[in-house]
């Protein structure tokens, strides 16, 4: 039989850590081989990517690493949780998921707009290449500590 409790704190390491692992891969390789190439065509690229990305593995990891993260929070008063799990599952939560759902995915969401009603992509590609790459970097650094602190 398998215990809830052990179940739900593996997959909450395993989660973070993969979502560490997708955030650094864009900072690392993906954004900057996109910067390598022509504004519309990385544009236009990087709307496929983020298309393609919206599947049911990523959205079980996102939003099932955002899940356990308030469980692991909501335990502390119910359960004797070591303060460093509570707190690389805060961090957790607001540098990856709030991260993400409040600036990453309204970037995205303007990205998609300009390429399909075909604004010029120069100055917008630019500004958006830098500002999602920051907070990218954001989520890495964020998801990469709320990982090790909940293994430690």
């Amino acid at each position: 039989m398998i215990d809830l409790q052990v179940f739900m704190e593996s997959f909450t390491a395993i989660s973070f850590g993969l979502m560490a692992g997708i955030y650094f891969i864009f900072s690392n390789t993906v954004m900057k081989s996109l910067a390598s190439i022509s504004d519309a065509h990385a544009a236009i690229v990087m709307v496929k990517i983020n298309n393609a990305i919206l599947n049911p593995a990523f959205f079980l990891l996102f939003w099932g690493s955002g899940i356990t993260a308030c469980l692991t929070i909501m335990n502390f008063l119910a359960r004797d949780i070591p303060l460093i799990k509570i707190i690389g599952a805060t961090v957790f939560l607001i540098g990856s998921n709030l991260v993400t759902l409040v600036i990453n995915v309204p970037l995205n969401k303007k990205l998609a707009s300009n390429v399909y009603t075909n604004n010029s992509m120069d100055e917008f590609w630019n500004s958006y290449l830098k500002n999602w790459t920051r907070w990218n970097h954001v989520r890495t650094f964020c998801a990469s500590l709320g990982f090790m602190l909940v293994v430690i």
